[in-house]
C-alpha cells in the first residue's frame, strides 16, 4: 500500500474513533468521586439492583431497596418489555446539597442518587422525592435499554452504550418526556403541578408555542433547560392518554431499532400513523389557557433599575425609621439590588448593592439594618451556605457591607428578633444576632437557630427542631413574640408552620393548596399558590394572603374541622360559626400573563412580584388596595391549625455486605479501536505509523466513580507491529490523576514505550468569582531507531505538534524524550446577562515546557493574559440581537524560550496576540422538521492576530472575519453539543504572496 493510501485509512480511523469518543462524553457524565474514598461503603443487593451507600445513607438505601423491585416491574409493563432482565448498581452519595440525579450507560448501566431534600422551587412535586427521582431515573434505564435482537447482542458484546433510541432517533425530549409522563402518572410529580406546567401555558398566551423540534434539548438560551423536560413530558402524557399506553410502548420499541429517517417522518408516523408535526399541532389544541389573562404592570415604580433580566429571591420590610425596602437578586448576574421608599407618596430609589455566587434566597430583617443570602457553592458538588451582610445608607444611598460570617450547611436563612437571656423580642443589640434557617441531612431536615456574634464572629448553634424524612421546612422567617413561621412540604400537604423557640412547640395549618413562595412583611403573609389538582388542565398558579396575627391568636385555639363562613348566606358557610383554630386566607385568583411568583408586600400596598413569561422573567407590580376592590377576583378558605407531630420513621433491615468495587469492573465497553488514552480524549501518537490501530480497547469504572480504566491492544497493519496500552483516571473534589502508557513491538524486537501523567486542581477561592487553576503534564517516550534529522525539530512547536509531525511522516526518532508541561493561573468569571456573549472572563498565568531529546533541552516560560469583555459600546442589547461588540483577546510572552538550553541560542519568538470582536448576532433559537438540525444564531465577527518575532520583519500579522451559524444536529445524544459553521476570509498584509485566503470554517462548541 502506498503511504498516501496509509494516510487516507489512519484519517478514516481517525474520524471513527472520534465519532465514538464525542458520542462517550455526549452521553456520560463528568467524572467525579460520589463517594469519599475514606468512607466505609456497604451494598444491599435486590434481584435487579445493587444499592451502594456509605453509612450516612443508610436510610435512603433501606428505603429504594423497598420499592425498587415493584417500580421495576411497573415500568417495564407500561413499555411492554416484561422480561427484561436488567441488573443496575445504584451509588447514593451525599456529598452533594443539591438534589438530583442520574442513569447514564457508560461504560455500563448505572445510576447514581444524590442524598439530600429539595430546595426551595425546585421537585417539590412528590410525597417521596427520593423515590420518585429514583422512579425517573429508573425509567431512563428501562426504556434506553429497549432494544431490537440484533442490537441487544451488539449491545452485550461491546456495551450498554450500543442503544439506538439513545444515539440516533430520540432527542432529549423524548427520553426526558418517557420520564416526567411516568412520575407523573399517579397525581403527582411535574405535570401535576401549576407552576411546573405555566410555561407551556404561557407559551400558548403569548403565541411563542415551540414546535416539536424547538424543544428537543438544542436551545442553549433560557427556557433551555425547562423545554425537553415539560414540553416532551406533556407530550408523552398526551400521546399516552390519547392513543393508550400500548402505542407509546410501541413507539418505543421502534426507537429501539435503527432507522435511517427522523422521527418525525419515520418513527411516530410509523406507530400513529401522523406525523410528528400533526400530533405536536394535536397536543398544542388540548392545552387550555386562562380566560383573560391580565398584562401585567412592570415595576415602574423602581427608578435606577438597570439590570431587568431575570429578578428572583425578593424580599421586603418597612419600619418607621427607615420606610419601605425591597431587596431582590438578578438571577442572570448574581447581583443583588435594593430599593428604598421613604414616603408614602413617593416612588423607589434602587441601588445595586452587591454581586453573589449565591442565589436561591434572599431575606432581610424586620428592621432592614441586616439581611441573609443562602445558596450553592460553586464547587462540582455543592454545599449549601449563607452570608450576613448589614444594611445601611437610609437617609441617603442604601449600602450593603458583608460581616465577614458565614453560616455552612444553612439554607433559606433569616435574621430573627430574639432575646436569649430574657426569651422575648430583642431590643438593639449590635454585637449580636439570631439567625433561622434549614439544615438537612441524607433525608432529614431541621429547623435550627444559631446565635451570631458580630464582633468576634461566633457562631452557635442554640436550637434544632428536626423533621422526619418527607417532611421538609422551607423560607423560615422571624413571626415575632418568639415564633419562627415557614412553609412545611408535609408528603404532599403544604402546611403554614409556627415555631414557638421558647415552648419547643410547633403548630401547623393545612392550606390544601400547592405553594411555591411565602413572604413575611410586616403582619401580612403573602403566597404564591395555585389548586392542587390531579389534573392541572386548569389550575394556574395565583397569590393569596394571610393575616399574620389572626394566624399567630389561632394557634392556641382549639381546632374545628371544616370549611366556616360568617353567616349563613357566606358561600363558605358549613353550619360553623367563626371557629378558634382556624384563620382565613384571601384568595387573589385573577390570572395574570406570566403567573404570580414571589410577591412581597411593600407598605401596606405596593406588592412586587415576578412574572415568569415563555422566554424572560418581569419585576412587577401591583396594588394590593385596588385588588382587594375586584371583589369577584377574591374569594376566602380557611386554614386550620393542628399541632405538629413528626412522621412516624419506617424501619427496613434489608441486608447488606461490604462493597467491592473491582467485582463491577467485569462489565464495560468493547471498542474496536487502540491507541488512544483518557486523559485528553486523545490518540497516543508516540510511535510512528498509523494511529489509531486496529485492535480492541476495554473501558470500566467502579460505580461510585473513583477510577476509570482503559486497556487496549492494536496491530498496524502495515508495519507489522503491536502496541499495548493502558490508562487510568481518578478524582476527589477538586484533584484529577491521569495516566497513560504504551508499549509497542515490531516483529521480534522492542521498538519504544511511552508514558503520561496528568494533574490537574481546580479550586474556587470562597464564595467569590475566582478560581485557581493548577495543571501538569509529564511525558516520556523511548525510540529505538533513528530515521531522521532530530535537529529539524522546532522546539516553539507544541509537543502535540511534534508529535504529529513525527506520524504524519512516518518518522521517529532516537532514545528517550521527555518533557514536562506546568501551568498556573487565576481565573475570574461572571455572568453579565442571558445571551451567551453576556459574561466577563479573566485569566492570568504563567506556563513552563521543558522538553529533553537527544541531547538536546529545551524550556520555554512564557505568561498568558485572556480577557472577555461583554461589550464595548455602552449600549444595551436587545434580547435577541447583539451589536455592543462584545470582545475576547489573549496575549502571551514568552519570558524565555530556549532551544538546546546548553549553548543559551535563544529562539527569535517573543508573544503573540489574538481577539475577537462580535460585530453583529442575532438568536434564531428554531429546529428544522426537513433535516435534523437545530440553529441556535448567526454571527459575523471580525479579528486580529499577531506573531511578536525579535526581527520585526518576521512578524505575522492576520485581519479575520468570519459570518457562521451556531447548530447543533437535531438527534440522538448529538443535540446538546454544538458546532460553528461558515465561512472565514483572512488578510495576511506582510505576506508578499497570497495575501488573501479564504475557507469554510468548522469549530465544536458546547
Amino acid at each position: 500500500m502506498m503511504l498516501g493510501d496509509r494516510l487516507l485509512v489512519k484519517k478514516a480511523l481517525r474520524i471513527c474513533v472520534l465519532y465514538f469518543l464525542l458520542f462517550c462524553v455526549l452521553i456520560s457524565p463528568v467524572l467525579g468521586a460520589q463517594i469519599s474514598l475514606h468512607e466505609k461503603k456497604q451494598v444491599i443487593k435486590t434481584e435487579h439492583f445493587d444499592f451502594i451507600y456509605s453509612l450516612e445513607s443508610e436510610y435512603s438505601a433501606q428505603t429504594l431497596a423497598n420499592v425498587a423491585e415493584a417500580y421495576y416491574r411497573e415500568i417495564t409493563e407500561k413499555l411492554s418489555v416484561p422480561d427484561m432482565d436488567l441488573h443496575i448498581p445504584v451509588t447514593i452519595t451525599p456529598e452533594s446539597d443539591s438534589l438530583n440525579g442520574y442513569f447514564t450507560p457508560f461504560p455500563y448501566n448505572r445510576i447514581v442518587m444524590y442524598d439530600t431534600v429539595a430546595s426551595a422551587g425546585s421537585l417539590q412535586v412528590f410525597s417521596n422525592t427520593l423515590c420518585s427521582v429514583f422512579y425517573h431515573e429508573l425509567t431512563h434505564a428501562v426504556s434506553l435499554n429497549i432494544r431490537s435482537s440484533f442490537w441487544s447482542g451488539m449491545a452485550t458484546v461491546f456495551g450498554d452504550i450500543l442503544s439506538p433510541s439513545l444515539l440516533i432517533n430520540c432527542t432529549t425530549n423524548f427520553t426526558e418526556g418517557v420520564t416526567v409522563s411516568f412520575e407523573s402518572a399517579n397525581g403527582e410529580g411535574r405535570l401535576n403541578n401549576a407552576f411546573s406546567t405555566q410555561i407551556i401555558k404561557q407559551a400558548k398566551i403569548e403565541g411563542k408555542f415551540p414546535s416539536l423540534y424547538d424543544v428537543t434539548g438544542a436551545r442553549d438560551t433560557y427556557p433551555s433547560g425547562k423545554l425537553p423536560y415539560i414540553f416532551g413530558g406533556a407530550f408523552s402524557k398526551y400521546l399516552q392518554e390519547t392513543y393508550g399506553i400500548q402505542k407509546y410502548a410501541d413507539f418505543w420499541e421502534e426507537c429501539g431499532r435503527l432507522h435511517l429517517y427522523t422521527i418525525d417522518s419515520g418513527i411516530l408516523r410509523r406507530v400513529y400513523n401522523k406525523t410528528g408535526t400533526e400530533l405536536w399541532n394535536d397536543f398544542y389544541e388540548s392545552i387550555v389557557i386562562p380566560e383573560d389573562a391580565r398584562i401585567p404592570e412592570p415595576a415602574n415604580k423602581l427608578e435606577n433599575f438597570s439590570e431587568r433580566s431575570f429578578p428572583q429571591n425578593l424580599c421586603s420590610a418597612s419600619t418607621a425609621e427607615c420606610g419601605s425596602v425591597l431587596l431582590w437578586q438578578d438571577g442572570a448576574t448574581g447581583s443583588i439590588w435594593g430599593a428604598k421608599k421613604r414616603t408614602p407618596f413617593s416612588n423607589y430609589t434602587s441601588y445595586k448593592l452587591i454581586s453573589s455566587v449565591l442565589n436561591e434566597h434572599i431575606s432581610v430583617s424586620s428592621d432592614a439594618k441586616y439581611f441573609t443570602v443562602s445558596g450553592f457553592t460553586r464547587e462540582n458538588k455543592p454545599q449549601n451556605v449563607t452570608q450576613i451582610y448589614r444594611l445601611s445608607g437610609f437617609a441617603d444611598t442604601l449600602q450593603a457591607t458583608y460581616t465577614g460570617i458565614k453560616i455552612p450547611q444553612l439554607r433559606d436563612a433569616a435574621i430573627f428578633r430574639y432575646k436569649e437571656s430574657e426569651n422575648s423580642i430583642s431590643t438593639s443589640n449590635n454585637d449580636v444576632i439570631y439567625v433561622t434557617g434549614v439544615e438537612t441531612n441524607s433525608q432529614n431536615s431541621s429547623l435550627v437557630l444559631y446565635k451570631v456574634h458580630l464582633e468576634t464572629k461566633e457562631i452557635k448553634k442554640i436550637h434544632s427542631f428536626n423533621f422526619n424524612a418527607n417532611q421538609v421546612p422551607f423560607t423560615p422567617a422571624d413571626a415575632t413574640n418568639g415564633k419562627i413561621i415557614f412553609l412545611l412540604k408535609d408528603g404532599l400537604d403544604w402546611k403554614i408552620a409556627l415555631y414557638d423557640v421558647i415552648q419547643h412547640t410547633c403548630v401547623t395549618f393545612d392550606t390544601g393548596l400547592d405553594i411555591q413562595e411565602m413572604s413575611v412583611s410586616g403582619d401580612t403573609i403573602l403566597l404564591s399558590c395555585a389548586t392542587k389538582v390531579s389534573d392541572n388542565a386548569n389550575s394556574y398558579p395565583f397569590y393569596a394572603s394571610v393575616n399574620l396575627n389572626d394566624l399567630i391568636t389561632a394557634c392556641d385555639q382549639k381546632s374545628v374541622l371544616g370549611f366556616c363562613g360568617d353567616s349563613v348566606e357566606d358561600p363558605l358557610w358549613t353550619g360553623n360559626t367563626k371557629s378558634a383554630g382556624q384563620v382565613k386566607a384571601q384568595l387573589y385568583t385573577a390570572s395574570f400573563s406570566g403567573a404570580v411568583y414571589e410577591p412581597v408586600l411593600c407598605g401596606d400596598d405596593d406588592i412586587f412580584y415576578v412574572s415568569h413569561f415563555y422566554d424572560n422573567w418581569q419585576l412587577s407590580q401591583l396594588s394590593l388596595k385596588e385588588e382587594q376592590a375586584r371583589i369577584e377576583k377574591v374569594s376566602q378558605t380557611v386554614f386550620t391549625n393542628t399541632v405538629f407531630s413528626p412522621a412516624a420513621k419506617q424501619v427496613y433491615t434489608a441486608s447488606s455486605e461490604k462493597y467491592n468495587p473491582f467485582s463491577y469492573m467485569f462489565n464495560g465497553v468493547f471498542i474496536p479501536f487502540a491507541g488512544f488514552n483518557l486523559s485528553e480524549l486523545t490518540y497516543m501518537d508516540y510511535s510512528s505509523g498509523i494511529s489509531p490501530r486496529t485492535g480492541i480497547s476495554w473501558i470500566t469504572e467502579d460505580p461510585t466513580e473513583q477510577s476509570l480504566l482503559l486497556a487496549g491492544i492494536g496491530y498496524d497493519f502495515f508495519t507489522n507491529s503491536v502496541m499495548a496500552n493502558f490508562s487510568a483516571l481518578a478524582t476527589n473534589t477538586y484533584t484529577t490523576y491521569g495516566f497513560d502508557g504504551l508499549v509497542e513491538t515490531t516483529g521480534n524486537s522492542f521498538a519504544g514505550s511511552a508514558a503520561q501523567v496528568d494533574f490537574s486542581y481546580t479550586k474556587p477561592l470562597g464564595l467569590s468569582y475566582f478560581y485557581y487553576i493548577l495543571n501538569n503534564t509529564a511525558e516520556w517516550f523511548y525510540k529505538n531507531e533513528v530515521t531522521r534529522d532530530t535537529s529539524l525539530i522546532d522546539s516553539n512547536q507544541t509537543f502535540t505538534d511534534f508529535l504529529q509531525y513525527i506520524v504524519d511522516e512516518n518518522q521517529s526518532v532516537l532514545g528517550h524524550y521527555l518533557s514536562n508541561y506546568t501551568q498556573t493561573g487565576v481565573l475570574w468569571e461572571k455572568n453579565t446577562g442571558i445571551t451567551p456573549f453576556q459574561y466577563l472572563n479573566f485569566y492570568a498565568g504563567i506556563g513552563s515546557m521543558e522538553q529533553s531529546y537527544s541531547s538536546q533541552y529545551d524550556w520555554n516560560v512564557a505568561t498568558t493574559t485572556s480577557i472577555h469583555l461583554p461589550q464595548l459600546l455602552p449600549i444595551k442589547n436587545t434580547k435577541n440581537i447583539t451589536f455592543n461588540l462584545p470582545t475576547t483577546a489573549s496575549f502571551s510572552y514568552y519570558l524565555i524560550s530556549a532551544k538546546n538550553i546548553d549553548d543559551w541560542e535563544k529562539s527569535d519568538i517573543i508573544g503573540d496576540f489574538s481577539s475577537t470582536v462580535v460585530l453583529f448576532s442575532t438568536e434564531i433559537q428554531k429546529g428544522n422538521a426537513i433535516i435534523p438540525v437545530y440553529t441556535r444564531r448567526f454571527t459575523i465577527d471580525g479579528g486580529y492576530d499577531q506573531t511578536f518575532y525579535t526581527d520585526f520583519a518576521d512578524n505575522d500579522i492576520c485581519l479575520h472575519t468570519k459570518t457562521y451559524f451556531t447548530q447543533t444536529f437535531n438527534m440522538g445524544s448529538a443535540c446538546s453539543t454544538g458546532f460553528d459553521l461558515g465561512m472565514k476570509l483572512s488578510y495576511h498584509p506582510l505576506y508578499d504572496n497570497s495575501k488573501f485566503s479564504f475557507n469554510i470554517s468548522f469549530n465544536l462548541n458546547n
